[in-house]
């Protein structure tokens, strides 16, 4: 993969601005606390992320804001804490997956010897957890999923070839693949086809290609 969130609750201004009349009621309605794909709140998270001593990760995410600059601030310690691990395996050619416009692609560079005897151990996971996994899920919860505009040009295009209507609205692979009920859906199979082959044509350096969003 590569050199491969959170918009803090607002707190009501004043309780009397919930008293006046009807019409600006609705401005009084709280917000909900955004969650991770588990049901865990930004706050919760962070106290958590601190109780574990991952003190870099919940800085990152304390103002429930992520910056790119601060994702790829959190990837490259990840990559630097494997580097540093006996030389056991090196991140590379890290780049923004150009299908979700998120996630952030990296080459393995490791030796057979050192590989972990299973998936999910060694320091390429240990690093992942500690430095990076939670400030990627709350970076893709708070970012909208966008394929990069030349390859969306060239697979709407790809789909109108085949037949299908495209609308020149869509902004990520979902929007044109439609509601994800099937995975076997001719739209489905022919967006993930497209999307593929025109991902390897114009980003042949990628070492592979993940759908993300």
């Amino acid at each position: 993969m590569g050199r491969s969130a959170r918009t803090r609750p607002r707190r009501p201004l004043l309780l009397t601005l919930c008293l006046i009349p009807l019409l600006l009621l609705t401005g009084c309605t709280k917000e909900e606390p955004l969650i991770d794909p588990n049901g865990i709140d930004l706050d919760t998270q962070l106290t958590q992320l601190r109780d574990e001593g991952y003190t870099e990760q919940a800085d990152i995410l304390a103002d429930g804001d992520i910056s790119s600059d601060e994702y790829w601030d959190a990837f490259y310690l990840m990559s630097d804490c494997v580097s540093q691990r006996g030389g056991a395996a090196e991140l590379e050619d890290p780049a923004i997956n150009p299908i979700d416009g998120l996630t952030i692609l990296f080459g393995i560079v490791q030796d057979r010897d050192s590989a972990p005897a299973k998936p999910g151990q060694g320091p390429m996971a240990e690093c992942r957890t500690r430095y990076f996994t939670t400030v990627e899920i709350w970076y893709q919860i708070t970012h909208t999923y966008r394929m990069a505009p030349v390859l969306m040009e060239k697979v709407r295009a790809c789909l109108n070839d085949q037949g299908f209507e495209t609308t020149g609205q869509e902004l990520n692979y979902r929007d044109l693949a439609g509601p994800s009920t099937s995975a076997s859906s001719p739209r489905e199979l022919a967006t993930m086809t497209c999307t593929t082959d025109e991902t390897r044509a114009l980003y042949p350096s990628l070492h592979f290609i993940s759908f993300g969003g």
